[in-house]
């Protein structure tokens, strides 16, 4: 456009002239670089959130789109965000750092079924426990455990802690002992400081070879503190 072509009413405003342009950017993407990479990119992005979103769970899962599958122990796959796993477990940092693929990064984790992933992601995202934790607090304990996430780690044991019984205390123990669980340990010892806990336990077919195998620290802190046990350990032994 020439000069004497302006308008000025129309083309300059305040002196100014403002132009609109309309860019095409070539990505250098063509039809034979569709490749399976950019499929499960595609695939992935389409993916429904692995648990009910709203509110700030919603602004999150909306920032972005999903670019971390992961692979349950059970086959089924839920999406994720990089920045998310990483910023809230360093163990997913640490694998998240040896995947290889760049536009999606594939993880497994053999060690849980589709459930307890949900339940940990839901944690994650929302800093929440899922409504049914009594129902898998096991298993989402070894999972929390294994991907420190200890504020939720703490959330299992307490409420393993609310189910504390003649039958099931050397479980919780045991548990404790494995991973590392300091209350739900001292509520299990705690259970059995009353004799007639202990005795209900003692009693029991296996009772003290469970103590014995799944809970070594626990039987010898047991020991010290009741000497009808000990009498009854060294019983055992002749």
């Amino acid at each position: 456009m020439k000069l004497e072509e302006l308008d000025k009413e129309k083309h300059l405003q305040d002196d100014c002239l403002s132009v609109l342009c309309d860019v095409t950017v070539d990505t250098g993407l063509r039809t034979e670089d569709y490749t399976d990479e950019v499929a499960a990119a595609e695939e992935l992005t389409k993916a429904p959130p692995p648990f009910p979103v709203h509110g700030i769970a919603e602004a999150i899962w909306n920032r972005q789109e999903p670019d971390v599958k992961i692979e349950a122990g059970d086959g089924q796959t839920l999406a994720a965000h990089r920045w998310v796993l990483e910023a809230g477990s360093p163990v997913f940092k640490a694998d998240l750092a040896l995947a290889s693929n760049d536009t999606v990064a594939e993880l497994r984790v053999g060690d849980m079924d589709a459930d307890v992933c949900k339940a940990l992601l839901r944690f994650m995202y929302t800093n929440s426990p899922p409504p049914e934790l009594e129902a898998m607090a096991e298993r989402l304990l070894v999972a929390a455990n294994r991907y420190e996430l200890e504020e939720l780690k703490l959330a299992c044991e307490e409420a393993l802690c609310k189910n504390i019984d003649t039958s099931s205390v050397t479980a919780a123990l045991a548990l404790a002992e494995r991973h590392g669980c300091t209350v739900l340990r001292k509520a299990g010892m705690r259970f059995l400081s009353s004799p007639g806990n202990l005795d209900v336990v003692l009693a029991s077919p296996d009772g003290l070879e469970k103590l014995k195998t799944g809970c070594p620290s626990a039987l010898l802190e047991l020991l010290e503190k009741n000497r009808p046990l000990d009498e009854q350990l060294l019983s055992t032994r002749v």
